[in-house]
This record gives structure tokens, C-alpha cells and sequence, in this order.
């Protein structure tokens, strides 16, 4: 019996040997299994979910409300016109090309608000109050009188007339009469008679004519 003992001895201490060896290795595993997961999830950041926001959205582009409005008179262009809403009667004046050399530029507030739909009418300067007066003895501030020795011939002043007193001179109807005053208006007075060529469709042969009868 104790040859067999002796026998198996060393047989019992290989197994130990091996069993504890196992034992470590499989230690040895589970652990570096362990470290591997920690190391994964270390890893790995935790991810949030941020709440998003809605898309701001441009806002739109204000729109432009027009209105239209008649204007006629003393304009150069008369007619209707789409003007944006609040507008004034200065724009409409601009619009239609401005006003004429007749126009009564005080007569309306040229600041006032439009409204669709309105007509506006430009009025012209009355011209009745500069009228000759015939029963005074002493001649109208715009005319000289030259005293020769058979008649009294008047000069009218070019700087001074207005239209009506001008279309008395021979060869000078309305339309001319206004080129005079327009000239003047947009040049400044007249320095002598003989600059009245200058205005459009006054020349030489109606200058003669009238070179006798005018004055500055």
C-alpha cells in the first residue's frame, strides 16, 4: 500500500500543478477580458441628444401698395400715373414732367398726401390782372414811352411783358410769346434786345421787326 502511495504522489503533483495553473490562466483571462470592455466603453463618449431647433425662415419682403391719380392742368405731360402709397402732389408734378411756365406753383400744398383715385389740377397764373389799362393816362410799369415829334410810339419791356402784352409785337403769337417768358424764366433777364434771337424760332426776320419796339 504505501509503494502505491509513493507512486501516485508525483502523479497528484502534476495535477495540482496544472490545476492551479489553469486556475491563473483563466484569472489571467476573465481580467484582461475585463479591461478590454472598460477600455471599449472609455472609449466610446456618451452622446446626448441635443434638442434642434426650427429653421428660422427669412421674413417676407415688405410690399409696395401703389395708387393712381389724374393730373392735369399746367403740367407739361398731363395724364394718369401709378405712384407708391404716400406719395405727395410734388411727385406727380415730377412725374408729369413738371410744370409749365404758366403754372400757378403757389396755388396748392405741394406737400399734401395723395390718395387713389384723386385727380389734381395744376391751375395757370391769371394773366387778367396785368391787362393794359386803357383809361389811365400813365402807360403799365412794363412799357416806355418814347417821345418823338409826331407820336408817342411805346417800347415794351422784354424782362417785364407778359404773354399777352408780347403777342403784340408783329410776328410774335402765343407759342412765342411763351418761348420769351420761358427763356427768361430758366436764363435770367434779357442783358439786350438783340439776345431775343436766342429764343426758339425767333430769327433775324422777325427781329427786325421788333428790334424798334423793345427794350430791356
Amino acid at each position: 500500500m504505501q509503494n502505491d502511495d509513493s507512486n501516485n504522489k508525483p502523479i497528484k503533483i502534476i495535477l495540482l500543478c496544472a490545476a492551479i495553473i489553469c486556475a491563473v490562466l483563466v484569472c489571467i483571462y476573465y481580467m484582461e477580458k475585463r479591461n478590454s470592455a472598460e477600455e471599449v466603453f472609455a472609449e466610446k463618449p456618451i452622446q446626448t441628444q441635443t434638442p434642434t431647433q426650427p429653421p428660422i425662415m427669412p421674413s417676407p419682403a415688405p410690399t409696395i401698395c401703389m395708387i393712381k391719380v389724374h393730373i392735369l392742368g399746367a403740367v407739361k405731360v398731363p395724364g394718369v400715373y401709378e405712384l407708391p402709397e404716400g406719395s405727395r402732389i410734388q411727385d406727380a408734378v415730377s412725374v408729369a414732367g413738371g410744370f409749365t411756365y404758366r403754372a400757378d406753383r403757389t396755388a396748392l400744398n405741394l406737400s399734401k398726401q395723395l390718395t387713389d383715385e384723386q385727380q389734381i389740377k395744376i391751375p395757370e397764373i391769371d394773366l387778367s390782372s396785368n391787362k393794359e389799362e386803357k383809361e389811365t393816362p400813365s402807360p403799365p410799369p412794363d412799357i416806355i414811352v418814347i417821345m418823338t415829334a409826331e407820336v408817342s410810339i411805346p417800347e415794351i419791356n422784354i424782362n417785364t411783358a407778359d404773354k399777352e402784352l408780347l403777342t403784340t409785337l408783329p410776328g410774335i403769337g402765343d407759342a412765342i410769346a411763351g418761348y420769351i417768358i420761358e427763356y427768361r424764366e430758366t436764363n435770367g433777364l434779357f442783358q439786350n434786345t438783340e439776345e431775343i434771337k436766342n429764343v426758339p424760332r425767333i430769327g433775324d426776320s422777325i427781329y427786325n421787326q421788333i428790334k424798334d419796339k423793345i427794350t430791356v
